[in-house]
Protein backbone atom coordinates (compact mmCIF):
# COMPACT_ATOMS: atom_id res chain seq x y z
CA UNK A 1 0.00 0.00 0.00
CA UNK A 2 1.37 3.41 -0.94
CA UNK A 3 0.78 6.50 1.17
CA UNK A 4 -1.79 8.91 -0.19
CA UNK A 5 0.26 11.91 0.76
CA UNK A 6 3.44 12.58 2.69
CA UNK A 7 4.36 15.64 4.70
CA UNK A 8 7.67 17.16 5.70
CA UNK A 9 7.47 19.18 8.88
CA UNK A 10 10.21 21.72 9.50
CA UNK A 11 9.76 23.83 12.59
CA UNK A 12 10.64 27.50 12.43
CA UNK A 13 13.09 28.22 15.18
CA UNK A 14 14.07 31.60 16.57
CA UNK A 15 17.42 32.77 15.19
CA UNK A 16 19.14 32.04 18.50
CA UNK A 17 18.09 28.36 18.27
CA UNK A 18 18.80 27.74 14.59
CA UNK A 19 22.15 26.03 15.31
CA UNK A 20 20.19 23.30 17.13
CA UNK A 21 18.47 22.42 13.86
CA UNK A 22 21.83 21.76 12.24
CA UNK A 23 22.91 19.56 15.14
CA UNK A 24 19.64 17.63 14.98
CA UNK A 25 20.06 16.91 11.26
CA UNK A 26 23.80 16.15 11.35
CA UNK A 27 24.62 12.77 12.88
CA UNK A 28 28.40 13.38 12.81
CA UNK A 29 28.36 14.33 16.50
CA UNK A 30 26.90 10.91 17.46
CA UNK A 31 30.03 9.03 16.48
CA UNK A 32 32.77 11.66 16.87
CA UNK A 33 34.24 11.24 20.39
CA UNK A 34 35.29 14.88 20.79
CA UNK A 35 31.85 16.09 19.79
CA UNK A 36 30.14 13.64 22.15
CA UNK A 37 32.16 15.08 25.03
CA UNK A 38 30.33 18.38 24.54
CA UNK A 39 27.12 16.73 25.71
CA UNK A 40 28.53 15.18 28.89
Amino acid sequence: MHPIKSFNVSPRLPAALEPLDEIARNLWWTWEPDARKLFR
